[in-house]
This record gives C-alpha cells, sequence and structure tokens, in this order.
C-alpha cells in the first residue's frame, strides 16, 4: 500500500546512540588489548627462549672448579662456626693454678679435658711432704670437685714424679 501522505522518519533515541557508541568502543578496546596481548607474549616467549639458551650452555672448567671451591670454602666455614660454638674457656684453668702451685711443685705438662671437665697433671715434687702439701691445697679449694693421684713414683736426686687428675664441676668451664 502507497502512502499518501508521507512520514518523516523516527529519530533514534539518544539512548540508542550512547549505547551503540560505547559498545563500538568496547570493542575496539578489547581488539586493541588483545593485540596489546599477543606482542607481551610473544616478547615473554623470546625471553624465556633467551634464558634457556643460557641455562643449556655448558659450564667452563673454570666455572667448575670456582664453585667446587666456593663450596669448599663454604663447608671449612660451617665447620669452624662449630667449633667456635662447642668451645670451652680454659682460661679458669691458668687462674686456678695460678692460685694455688705450691713453690715446691713443678708441673711437667697439663692436659685439660673439656669433655670430662677434667685436669690431667704430670709432674715433680721436691718431697713427698711437699706433694702432700700440694694435695692438701688442691682439695681445700672449692673450685674442684675431687682430687686424685693417679700416678706416683720416686724420681730422679730423691724427688717425687706424679700424675694427679683434678675433676671439676660443669659450670667451671664456661662457653664462650
Amino acid at each position: 500500500m502507497v502512502e499518501i501522505i508521507p512520514k518523516s522518519p523516527q529519530k533514534s533515541p539518544l539512548l540508542t546512540k550512547v549505547l551503540l557508541t560505547l559498545s563500538v568502543g568496547v570493542f575496539v578496546l578489547s581488539v586493541g588489548g588483545f593485540v596489546v596481548l599477543f606482542f607481551l607474549e610473544s616478547r615473554v616467549q623470546n625471553n624465556i627462549e633467551k634464558t634457556e639458551i643460557l641455562l643449556r650452555q655448558e659450564e667452563t672448567k673454570e666455572e667448575v672448579q670456582l664453585e667446587q671451591d666456593v663450596l669448599v670454602i663454604q663447608t671449612r666455614l660451617k665447620d669452624f662456626a662449630t667449633l667456635l660454638e662447642l668451645k670451652k674457656d680454659v682460661l679458669p684453668v691458668f687462674s686456678f693454678l695460678e692460685t694455688v702451685v705450691h713453690p715446691q711443685v713443678t708441673f711437667l705438662s697439663m692436659n685439660v679435658d673439656t669433655n670430662r671437665y677434667a685436669l690431667l697433671l704430670q709432674g715433680t715434687a721436691t718431697s713427698f711432704s711437699a706433694l702432700d702439701e700440694q694435695i692438701v691445697v688442691l682439695q681445700a679449694r672449692e673450685e674442684p670437685d675431687s682430687v686424685s693421684l693417679t700416678d706416683l713414683q720416686i724420681g730422679q736426686q730423691g724427688g717425687v714424679t706424679f700424675q694427679m687428675e683434678v675433676q671439676f664441676p660443669i659450670s667451671f668451664f664456661q662457653q664462650l
């Protein structure tokens, strides 16, 4: 049917125009985002390939030797640190002996066992009475737990050679 009276075309409402513009904008941003993400993904893939190539390269003999040297030094440092942690102070032994040694007694050797908290002394005395006085002086002190004479012999020129063990409490050897 033919219309005799022409009608003016209907104008689209403003809301429809705004929604169409926004939809086109979102579509363009989505396509642009896809292109940017595709580009970034290819760059990351190239970096991964370069890193894999670097990792696949063989280490030189120098690098292997340096790495072994570093590991040996690291082990030694750990061992040294462990030794330092376990080290006990033996200075109290010297201070103790300095105050208790009898003038007629000479200690020839000393062995400090910090694990057993003991002091092994070998020495000579001018007489049995000097050795007896030395033992009495050691026993009179509060530091040692016990004093025992482990070996006794008549020495040359009328002297006495002996070996004694002095046992200390655990608190005597303080850790550094």
